[in-house]
């Protein structure tokens, strides 16, 4: 009983000392490896061409952010301008509605054309 107790651990070390050996072979190929890529004109040029391919997609990619944005408000502001609009036609009278619908439609339009102004100076 005690044998087999002493062969299962002298079994479980030995297998310990084979994954020690294979993580330092592992961890040397990784290192000749990583150092022969990052010499590797190829593997340069590829990570320079990665680098300036997504840094010109993210700068269309704000801009196109700050566009689209800026239409939404727009629309938002001509919304409020209708409601303004409507309201006013049906009261001819300034009321809290109207200023409301006013206020709805100056604020969402200063920030429809502050997205484009913000898109136009970044292109």
């Amino acid at each position: 009983m005690e044998e087999a107790i002493i062969a299962g651990v002298t079994e479980v070390s030995s297998s310990r000392r084979r994954g020690f050996r294979w993580g330092w072979w592992g961890a040397a190929v990784t290192h000749v490896s990583s150092n022969l890529v990052r010499k590797s004109r190829t593997v340069n040029a590829l990570t320079a061409a990665a680098q300036g391919m997504l840094g010109s997609v993210s700068k269309v990619g704000h801009l196109l952010w700050l566009e689209v944005t800026g239409l939404f408000f727009v629309a938002f502001a001509v919304i409020g301008g209708l409601a303004a609009w409507h309201e006013y036609a049906k009261h001819k009278v300034l009321s809290g509605r109207l200023g409301a619908a006013l206020c709805f439609m100056v604020i969402f339009a200063w920030f429809g054309v502050s997205s484009f102004w913000r898109a136009r100076r970044r292109a």
